[in-house]
């Protein structure tokens, strides 16, 4: 069995559609988007089908962009280093050159240990909602 397979079953039996993309060359991605309350945050699961042992990387992006927080950047790498150290847990905060923030977790997985991934993308989610709440808070103090 091969890992995109056991996923599947895993998303299956937790009543979660996620589109599948074939990215080529045995890529595949998982992607979906998910909402709390306003804030939608598009994510996706990106990995080499293999029925052994493979890397993966779940992103969460729509974070938002530290310039429509009104930070200045000090105030944004400052707050970024303050969230992985407090609050991201498995995942890593990051910022692209556009200001945009995004969560980013990278692991390895084997067909039999998908539902810790499935996990892990949960904790995801939550996560990226606390952190989206942090800023916004960082937003209104400033």
């Amino acid at each position: 069995m091969k890992v995109s397979e056991s996923f599947e079953t895993v998303l299956k039996n937790r009543d979660l559609k996620l589109d599948k993309k074939d990215l080529g060359d045995g890529g595949i991605a998982f992607l979906g988007l998910y909402s709390e309350g306003e804030a939608e945050f598009p994510f996706s699961v990106v990995f080499d089908d293999s029925e052994d042992r493979t890397d993966y990387q779940i992103t969460y992006e729509g974070i938002g962009n530290g310039k429509d927080f009104g930070l200045d950047l000090f105030d944004v790498l400052y707050s970024i280093n303050r969230l992985n150290q407090e609050l991201v847990a498995y995942y890593t905060l990051l910022v692209d050159s556009d200001g945009e923030l995004f969560i980013r977790y990278v692991g390895r997985v084997t067909p039999f240990e998908t539902f810790t991934l499935y996990e892990l993308l949960v904790i995801g989610s939550k996560i990226a909602s606390e952190v989206r709440r942090t800023l916004l808070e960082l937003k209104d103090e400033n």
